[in-house]
């Protein structure tokens, strides 16, 4: 299936905002000394949370478009898009870890809250993608973690792990698109 060039084109489009947004949060931290505040204090930090999680799963995502020639790769559910990515490529243990926390981190913004966690619909363990899992005392620590952003620059090492994980997965994408030819190759 060719994929097209206006959905090609919002993608790359969509990913170069999301990096232009977390770039614009990481300067703020850093001019501001974010980290070394308390989370009330601390807005682009807040922020910066939000918009790493998601950009992990757009540019799974993404990969999985423009490798796959996917086009309904960005209607997939989150615990597909991660069986995808860790049953059919050879991720290091390292890679798996640092992509299912920015999983978890999602999880818990958009599902259970933050900074105060809703614990009751989470009594159970829940699968977030095959063999791995996300419980209740997972969650406390997750939380406890994610309000000091004290521990944001090893949260970004982290993201900078996952979204280079990501990315060599790509190896050599080349789209040809009769007028405009994409090529992206690993380095």
């Amino acid at each position: 299936m060719a994929i097209s060039l206006e959905e090609s084109l919002a993608v790359c489009g969509n990913s170069n905002h999301l990096r232009g947004f977390l770039a614009c949060y990481e300067a703020k931290i850093e001019e501001n000394s974010e980290s070394e505040k308390r989370l009330p204090d601390a807005p682009h930090y807040f922020a910066w949370i939000h918009f790493a999680s998601e950009q992990v799963f757009y540019r799974i995502k993404e990969m999985i478009y423009l490798i796959e020639q996917d086009e309904k790769a960005f209607d997939r559910p989150y615990k597909s898009l991660l069986n995808y990515l860790i049953l059919k490529h050879d991720l290091s243990s390292e890679q798996q870890d640092v992509i299912l926390l920015f999983a978890k981190i999602r999880h818990l913004l958009v599902h259970k809250g933050f900074p105060n966690p809703h614990i009751t619909p989470f009594q159970n363990k829940r699968e977030i993608a095959k063999g791995h899992f996300f419980d209740t005392s997972e969650v406390k620590e997750l939380v406890h973690l994610l309000c000091s952003p004290k521990f944001y620059p090893s949260l970004r090492k982290k993201f900078l792990l996952a979204m280079e994980a990501i990315s060599s997965l790509e190896g050599e994408v080349d789209k040809n698109f009769g007028f405009l030819r994409i090529t992206k190759k690993k380095c």
